[in-house]
């Protein structure tokens, strides 16, 4: 390990493929991103690097949970493999889906986490009631199912989506400036419109931001919401979110307790659930 790093933490997306071409190195919202986290101390003493993910053979541009099922097996195994091979000292699982949440914690050897189970905990820490800003609906369906499965249920005061999709929106936030497009200008009216809703209607304190690749135009919606008057809004990005707590989870040492995420294995089993 380079003198100048002290941990190592994988970013692992959900799959590739899937109506889009993942290519990590060249995914410019990524490196835009994790460029801007360098510049402003975010990284100190972290390398981050992208794996691939795993390969579907499922097309549709559709977000639901006939594609979550699909991936999720696949994502498992890929992230077995790479935990085996003791290179990373953390793992995060991309894409606000949190696929095989509670079997990873089972049975990685290395902390795990996931984007919206990061991004909730991060908002809980600053706010009593926060909404999310999601991509599709079959999406934000699955993020109130999780936010409840969580323990977040009571915090979380709607999820609006802003009526996209991954695949038709990525290859548009990849140009080298995305705003001069009049799709991503809309996107981010659409975004900032429900950002306000939130505010206004939802009586949000804080708004998550599920769509990685939208963090690229984070100065732009920033900016937006502040000359509208809400610079006390606060915006969780889930990237952002889910490094700085897989930094938290390697600094510590901690891992999941096995008695919340048991195999048959586990010897001090509790007298009842």
């Amino acid at each position: 390990m380079p003198k100048d790093v002290d941990q190592r933490i994988l970013l692992v997306p959900p799959y590739r493929g899937a109506g889009y071409n993942f290519e990590p190195d060249k995914e410019p919202y990524y490196r835009k991103v994790l460029e801007r986290m360098r510049e402003s101390g975010q990284l100190n003493g972290v390398e981050v690097t992208i794996d691939p993910g795993v390969e579907t053979s499922h097309r549709p541009a559709s977000r639901d949970d006939d594609l979550f099922d699909h991936i999720g097996v696949a994502t498992l195994d890929r992230v077995k493999e790479i935990a085996a091979t003791g290179e990373h000292d953390a793992i995060v699982i991309l894409g606000a889906i949190d696929v095989e949440f509670h079997a990873m914690r089972a049975v990685l050897p290395v902390p795990v986490v996931h984007t919206v189970h990061s991004s909730l905990h991060l908002a809980s820490l600053i706010s009593e009631r926060f909404s999310v800003i999601d991509v599709s609906d079959p999406q934000a369906a699955r993020l109130r199912r999780l936010a409840k499965g969580y323990g977040f249920g009571d915090k979380l005061a709607a999820v609006r989506p802003i009526g996209s999709s991954s695949t038709g929106a990525s290859p548009l936030l990849r140009l080298d400036d995305p705003m001069a497009e009049p799709e991503v200008q809309a996107m981010v009216d659409r975004v900032v419109e429900c950002c306000r809703e939130a505010i206004e209607t939802d009586r949000a304190d804080s708004i998550i931001i599920t769509f990685t690749p939208l963090q690229v135009l984070e100065p732009v919606i920033r900016q937006r919401l502040d000359e509208a008057g809400y610079e006390e809004i606060p915006l969780i990005w889930i990237l952002s979110a889910s490094v700085a707590m897989a930094r938290a989870l390697a600094d510590t040492g901690l891992m999941p307790a096995r008695r919340s995420y048991p195999l048959d294995t586990l010897r001090a089993k509790p007298a009842w659930r």
